[in-house]
């Protein structure tokens, strides 16, 4: 049975903001078979006060930056071109400026239209501006936290909603809860879903693997670090080499490295560093 035969022919449309159950259909589907999705999900995503964004917004976050990318390229030219600007705005201030310049640039170079690629270059949404309003929002924040209480629902979006943890290898559902609770609220049991990554016979694959496999480095790096230093303390060399072969070489080396900085256990390290899957 391949990975293609067990996701669905055809994605749900989310209907309306209190559609979890669609929306985090789709999320569990993951990349790239939920590649045709990805605007719909960061358009949701600019609503906090709505229910559905407690499902999109996590995962959008939680996308590496060549997956989001494209996306986000169309979004800003689909919806500059039918005067929504205040999505644009929206996506600047929620996605794109908190991943820097380089982030920036790759967005850029997927855009086709010159008065989309125009809003690059304005003040209100350079990064200096961003870092500005970051700083005044922070401040915010910290004098009236009760009354930004839904801004801090979204930065933990799913703890309280899903229930996060995998029974074992046939709780599909249980993948699925997991991944639509998003991060960082599932942050304390990816570790489980690496596991079931090593494991392409097993039902709960196909909801795990393109979840983690689409994740953020900076957000995957720790969970790895972890991860393998628990599987050379169990003996389970074989689960590290496979790793490896399905996540980390793909990355190059920065990504390595970050593996590397988040280590605690020295021996682990030194063995992680001397292992032959470097070459492999």
């Amino acid at each position: 049975m391949t990975l293609e035969s067990l996701m669905p022919s055809e994605l749900p449309t989310i209907k309306d903001k209190m559609d979890t159950d669609s929306a985090a259909e789709i999320v569990a589907v993951g990349y790239p078979d939920n590649k045709s999705a990805l605007e719909e999900l960061i358009f949701w995503s600019c609503f906090p006060n709505d229910l559905v964004c407690w499902v999109t917004f996590p995962y959008i976050s939680s996308l590496r930056d060549e997956v989001l990318a494209p996306a986000m390229a169309a979004f800003i030219e689909f919806h500059h071109s039918h005067g929504q600007t205040d999505l644009v705005s929206d996506v600047f201030w929620l996605f794109i400026n908190e991943r820097g310049e380089a982030f920036r640039s790759r967005i850029l170079s997927y855009m086709e239209d010159r008065d989309s690629q125009a809003y690059f270059s304005l003040p209100e949404y350079s990064l200096d501006q961003y870092a500005e309003d970051r700083r005044n929002f922070d401040a915010l924040r910290k004098s009236s936290a009760e009354d930004l209480a839904d801004a801090e629902a979204i930065q933990t979006t799913g703890t309280n909603a899903l229930a996060v943890e995998i029974k074992g290898e046939g709780d599909v559902v249980g993948a699925k809860n997991v991944v639509a609770a998003g991060y960082p609220g599932n942050e304390a049991v990816l570790g489980q879903l690496l596991f079931w990554t090593c494991f392409p016979d097993k039902p709960i694959y196909p909801v795990a693997f393109p979840y983690i496999h689409s994740l953020r480095d900076e957000w995957l790096a720790p969970a790895i670090a972890t991860f393998i230093e628990d599987c050379f303390k169990k003996d389970q060399a074989d689960l590290v080499a496979t790793v490896f072969k399905q996540l980390i070489h793909e990355r190059g080396e920065p990504f390595r490295g970050l593996i590397v900085s988040q280590m605690q256990n020295g021996k682990a390290k030194e063995r992680f560093l001397s292992g032959d899957y470097w070459t492999g």
